[in-house]
């Protein structure tokens, strides 16, 4: 399974917080981030083993607001379309974590047909400016839209 992100995150100072159109505004000017990671999964699989979750942190500072914003294309390969990416990439990503990622789109990603598609978008939103504390989430994919729960 590949994941290709493309990320924006922008964290401020609390006067004036970033927003929603700060964010529209990096996808327009082009100020984004990607980069693809592979989870392997079993055969005749369409998801990480049973126990393994792919997630995402960010460290948030007091006196500080802002969100992540993040879309994601999830395409399936066989290994013999993509090499073994553990050797093939290595760990150029440091969002991936421990993940073989890379920050180059792969060759291979527009011209070989996937196995099977899906898309996963995540917004995050923080504001941690006197006393608020707030943080929201929302994860929109095939399942439709809701909050996210964290799997532990």
């Amino acid at each position: 399974m590949i994941l290709e992100f493309e990320k924006v995150v922008d964290c401020g100072s609390c006067e004036p917080c970033p927003t929603s159109a700060d964010a529209l505004q990096h996808l327009q000017d082009g100020t984004t981030s990607y980069f693809w990671e592979a989870f392997r999964v079993p055969k005749n699989s369409w998801g990480p083993p049973p126990g393994e979750y792919d997630t995402t942190a960010y460290p948030v500072s007091k006196k500080k607001c802002g969100y992540s914003l993040i879309f994601g294309r999830i395409r399936f390969y066989p290994e013999s379309v993509t090499g073994d990416l553990d050797s093939v990439w290595g760990h150029e990503a440091g969002p991936a974590g421990i993940l073989p990622s890379t920050r180059t789109r792969p060759t291979w990603w527009d011209s070989e047909p996937p196995l099977e598609s899906a898309s996963r978008n995540v917004f995050s939103e923080w504001n941690c400016c006197e006393g608020e504390g707030q943080h929201n989430s929302l994860v929109v994919d095939g399942q439709g839209i809701g909050p996210y729960v964290p799997p532990y």
